[in-house]
């Protein structure tokens, strides 16, 4: 999709935005199967799901420019 709209020329910053929602998107669906795992506890399955998101998906956020790191 961010293919396309770079294709039809949209401005850069749609097509960022779209890149980032489709990787936000992607990392949240490849941690779904972490509860479907029956050998890990619930609070080892929220830990480990949220270390993920902490690593992956915090870090997408402050560098996209969708929440200011300053006031």
């Amino acid at each position: 999709m961010t293919l396309f709209l770079y294709l039809s020329g949209q401005p850069h910053q749609v097509n960022k935005s779209t890149f980032l929602t489709g990787l936000i998107f992607a990392i949240i669906l490849a941690t779904a199967p972490i509860y479907d795992d029956n050998h890990l506890t619930f609070r080892q399955q929220s830990l480990l799901h949220f270390s993920i998101m902490y690593i992956t998906i915090l870090p997408i956020l402050c560098l996209s420019g969708w929440h200011p790191l300053h006031n």
